[in-house]
């Protein structure tokens, strides 16, 4: 593994001190941020951010947010379930070889050099996730993760409307890391 581990499982659950170590680089999901694949926030915000000149929406209060977390470990024990694969959680790592990139991976897999996503959506973003599709920001993240790692592929699992489960693997692509790792170093 090509990354360092900056916070154990245990020590992210203060999550004052989980967010101002986060606040020190660039994590997976900004990463889709700062090359403009995320509909929620522009690099700009972004970068006022991390700058402190702003205070980060608070969305300790977002029903998405909070049944993300709470649905994390049930998408983990279903895509264990349907692939045979045991996961463990690791904490917030940081690359060896760019220091600024951080992940807060949600688990590895044992065994392989593989990591694996979990996500929830509404019913209404199902096309989203139809054939080999994934939503551009997730595939960013992943990509943005296996950059930190150096893992091989990334597992994303998704609970859509609460009743439909589906999993994907996304294979490293490092033409596509090589670009995100310069777009993160220009940020």
């Amino acid at each position: 593994m090509a990354a360092k581990l900056l916070m154990t499982v245990e020590e992210m659950k203060d999550r004052d001190k989980w967010l101002k170590c986060r606040n020190l680089g660039i994590g997976g999901s900004e990463a889709a941020v700062i090359v403009g694949m995320n509909k929620w926030k522009s690099p700009f915000q972004l970068w006022l951010e991390k700058r402190e000149e702003v205070e980060p929406e608070d969305l300790s209060d977002n029903e998405y947010v909070y049944w993300g977390n709470v649905l994390e470990q049930v998408v983990a024990d279903r895509f264990c379930e349907l692939t045979g694969k045991k996961v463990q959680r690791r904490g917030l790592l940081q690359s060896e070889e760019y220091p600024f990139m951080l992940a807060s991976v949600d688990r590895m897999v044992v065994g392989v050099n593989a990591g694996l996503e979990c996500k929830t959506a509404n019913g209404c973003a199902g096309k989203q996730w139809e054939g080999d599709e994934v939503p551009d920001a997730y595939y960013i993240q992943c990509q943005h993760y296996m950059a930190v790692t150096g893992c091989e592929r990334w597992y994303i699992a998704v609970l859509i409307g609460g009743n439909k489960f589906i999993w994907k693997c996304i294979e490293r692509n490092q033409h596509d890391i090589d670009i995100l790792i310069k777009a993160e170093k220009d940020f």
